[in-house]
């Protein structure tokens, strides 16, 4: 097991992950946060549209990334924020459990928000993805959806929060830390 304890923040585009993470870590000393967008990024070519087949790369060169970033942070506790749900060759693909089982993690919160405000997010920073409230709905039920397994399937400890309610966020790290 890894030194560095590792939460996996999930969810979808557009509900405020990242943004929850970060001011989590710059509030709290030993405490780092990284988005998984970010780590896949430094590796990506090009972007566009991924087919399935660049995603599952993508995937194993973030558990490589994970890994490195464990091994050498001094920090006590490491988010992750990262998606359980993405789409392509135009279709839902959820990330297989083993994925999230080779990053070792000691727990999963799923953020969620009401498709109106992740819509309302997506639209003011340009997002090309669907803005559309019912499909957000749908994509949000499978994302958690797949996080549910992936807590029953790892016996991690899983967090469900309010994107808009801090104070559940940091109650939940409080329950993981």
């Amino acid at each position: 097991m890894l030194g560095t304890k590792l939460i996996i923040v999930f969810g979808i585009s557009g509900v405020g992950k990242t943004t929850t993470c970060a001011e989590y870590a710059q509030s709290r000393e030993g405490v780092v946060h990284f988005s998984a967008s970010n780590l896949l990024r430094l590796h990506r070519d090009t972007a566009g549209t991924r087919s399935i087949d660049d995603v599952m790369g993508g995937q194993i060169l973030l558990i490589d990334s994970v890994r490195a970033c464990r091994t050498v942070t001094s920090a006590k506790l490491m988010l992750l924020d990262a998606h359980s749900l993405l789409i392509a060759d135009g279709k839902d693909f959820v990330i297989p459990v083993d994925i999230i089982a080779a990053m070792e993690p000691n727990g999963l919160i799923f953020v969620e928000a009401a498709a109106e405000v992740i819509s309302r997010r997506r639209t003011s920073r340009g997002d090309r993805g669907n803005s559309i409230s019912d499909e957000i709905t749908r994509l949000q039920a499978v994302a958690l959806q797949a996080v549910k397994e992936y807590s029953k399937s790892l016996e991690c400890p899983l967090y469900i929060v309010d994107a808009d309610q801090r104070v559940d966020f940091a109650r939940a790290m409080e329950g993981l830390s």
